[in-house]
């Protein structure tokens, strides 16, 4: 319940504050997850492995096209190394619901992440996208990739050799299986996911996997 108040107020702070919640037309999701990546090829940052616990939060308002913000928040370790952090806003993005099914959806942020003793502070401007797909009551498809532009690191420039024009890239798909519910005016559901992510940083290539929880609500005609 916690969770659902939060994409709720994310969806409300990015609207006129007179605007009555249940008349708005939108979608919210949040994810709270674990990740770990392990190294498979390269010698680069960040060492053999990374694992992340941390929240993702999106809201869109609009109808065919809306208004999409969101915020990322991580925290954990390289392995071996210390303390690791992500921490990314993302205040313009473009957000299409899917019907009553889902929302894919874009966004630019700016943010900071790095890892002590082994990957070097620095500024990041993301471009991060993500989708959620209905199959059925039960099952959920999740899908969401970061590309990042790295400043004021230059041992993290050139660091993703798959794409040539970001620094770093990450990516994940997953499968959530929960509930769905049709309350209060709009539809939500909730359950637990697991995914497979991949990344690129330092010139190094990660593999791993994602285990989380993760709530979404629509109120899409």
């Amino acid at each position: 319940m916690k969770a659902m108040v939060i994409a709720i107020g994310l969806v409300v702070a990015a609207t006129p504050a007179r605007a009555d919640l249940l008349s708005l037309t939108g979608a919210a999701w949040l994810h709270e997850d674990v990740t770990y990546q392990r190294r498979i090829s390269g010698a680069g940052a960040p060492g053999d492995g990374l694992v992340l616990a941390g929240v993702q939060v999106r809201g869109m308002v609009g109808g065919a096209a809306g208004y999409l913000i969101g915020v990322d928040l991580a925290a954990g370790s390289t392995v071996p190394g210390g303390f690791a952090y992500h921490a990314a806003l993302y205040p313009i993005g473009l957000g299409i619901p899917l019907g009553r099914v889902g929302t894919v959806g874009v966004a630019l942020g700016v943010g900071a992440s790095g890892a002590v003793g082994t990957v070097d502070d620095a500024l990041i401007v993301p471009l991060a996208g993500a989708f959620e797909v209905g199959v059925g009551r039960r099952l959920r498809l999740l899908g969401r990739a970061r590309a990042q532009w790295v400043a004021a690191a230059p041992s993290r420039d050139d660091g993703a050799r798959v794409i040539g024009w970001a620094d770093e890239v990450d990516a994940m798909v997953g499968v959530r299986l929960g509930r769905r519910y049709d309350d209060y005016g709009f539809r939500s559901g909730n359950g637990y996911f697991l995914g497979v992510t991949v990344g690129e940083r330092g010139g190094a290539r990660m593999v791993g996997a994602t285990f989380g929880y993760a709530i979404d609500m629509n109120n899409q005609p």
